[in-house]
């Protein structure tokens, strides 16, 4: 049915500039009027053809609840902004505009369908049909749910599942102090397996020193290797605290890129600056990297523009981590990785206890921090494994690499309660000024 009304909207179209070659000028009159009625006739077939060939029911269905109900979080969260979208600050317009058209689309899920099976649900949705299967039928592919949504989300929702996020590596927990911890790559990873591991009591690691000695230590193998970062499984009860620390989207972006892209010896060694075949090698290899590798603004931006061909997992956002845009109202403790990180350490330990205050300090120092004047330390910008992101914001980021990149982690932002940062919404009003 489908094929034959097509071809008979083929054929229609293909024998009009026939019809105009046997006619004259002389009967343009008389013909004018049938004419119209053919050009009638196709506007209704086309009415029906968009009728008849709409997406089902459930589908409009779904896609109709896409703007009433997301998962429990997003009812609580206030994305649409209550003065007029001339005062708004361009950061948040950013982030606000970009969520709209993507991460609220995804689909609500009941609480026993897991992260992954819960993305799948929303990845089927959006994927659009192969193009073998519309034909010739454009009419399809206008309303499909694929054509309401930006080409990096669509890749996004491609590459989750397989990523690595739902690894089971993400979730640390101990006995004492009882909780369970929710681990987020570039937020502190290498410490927080250390920390777990002397919380564990690993004594295939005891020996393994906190702080590295030198460029060439061994030490970061060493912990590396710890099997301890959980307990028996099934030794906790269900219902053990949860914490979590998170970090400004912006940074841990940046910091991921220092660590897996702009360093050498990560990037050719674990190829994670993904898609290698443009960024996994090295740079005075590759001929499409010319006169953009000699500048660190420029090859950032170039990353973030190419970036959701293949995303990575230490670039995917943080919300995605642990299912945190869906749960993290169950967390007892949320820290966060900036200026007042010393203080968030301080309050964790003192909320869980035991033998977590002493651990925390002999990684972190936090003590001395806390009970000195300056305590106002961002962690990323110190630490020995740190990439010091939060101090070289303004050495790689330009306004409109910015503006990608709050496109891309706008779910953070909005889903994990987390303010853009001063210095992002300054570097867009100079932009505008100017």
């Amino acid at each position: 049915m489908k094929r034959l009304v097509f071809r008979g909207v083929k054929r229609l179209n293909s024998s009009t500039p026939g019809i105009k070659r046997n006619i004259g000028i002389r009967y343009g009159l008389l013909v004018l009027p049938a004419f119209a009625c053919v050009c009638f006739q196709l506007h209704e077939l086309h009415h029906e053809i968009l009728i008849h060939f709409a997406p089902t029911p459930p589908i409009n269905s779904l896609v109709a609840d896409l703007t009433n109900s997301f998962s429990p979080l997003v009812s609580k969260q206030e994305v649409t902004p209550s003065a007029s979208s001339r005062s708004e600050d361009e950061a948040d317009s950013i982030v606000r505009r970009a969520y709209e058209r993507t991460y609220a689309k995804i689909l609500p899920c009941g609480e026993d369908v897991s992260g992954e099976d819960c993305i799948m649900q929303t990845r089927t949705l959006f994927k659009p049909p192969p193009r073998n299967d519309v034909d010739d039928d454009k009419f399809i592919q206008a309303v499909h749910p694929a054509s309401s949504i930006p080409w990096w989300f669509q890749t996004l929702l491609r590459d989750i599942p397989e990523s690595g996020i739902y690894g089971g590596w993400h979730y640390f927990n101990t006995a004492n102090p009882l909780m369970e911890f929710c681990s987020i790559e570039k937020v502190g990873t290498t410490e927080w397996r250390k920390i777990f591991c002397l919380l564990n009591n690993d004594r295939n690691h005891a020996n393994c020193k906190i702080q590295r000695e030198r460029e060439d230590d061994d030490s970061y193998d060493c912990w590396t290797q710890c099997e301890h970062r959980q307990v028996e499984e099934g030794s906790l009860p269900p219902n053990a605290p949860k914490a979590v620390i998170i970090r400004d989207p912006l940074e841990r972006l940046l910091s991921a890129y220092l660590n897996k892209c702009y360093d050498e010896r990560y990037r050719l060694i674990e190829k994670h600056c993904e898609p290698n075949m443009i960024f996994g090698g090295q740079y005075n290899e590759t001929e499409m990297l010319n006169h953009v590798k000699d500048s660190d603004q420029q090859l950032f931006a170039a990353y973030l523009d190419v970036m959701p061909l293949k995303w990575n997992l230490h670039f995917i956002p943080q919300a995605f981590a642990c299912d945190l845009y869906r749960n993290i109202h169950r967390y007892n403790f949320v820290g966060k990785m900036d200026v007042n990180f010393m203080t968030d350490l301080n309050r964790m330990a003192n909320q869980f206890g035991g033998p977590l205050p002493n651990v925390l300090d002999s990684f972190f120092g936090y003590k001395n921090y806390t009970k000195s004047e300056s305590h106002h330390v961002n962690v990323g910008s110190y630490r020995d494994h740190a990439t010091r992101a939060p101090k070289k914001v303004a050495r790689f980021y330009t306004p409109n690499s910015l503006r990608r990149a709050l496109e891309y982690v706008s779910i953070d932002y909005v889903m994990l309660d987390l303010e853009v940062p001063e210095w992002a919404r300054e570097m867009l009003r100079k932009d505008d000024a100017v």
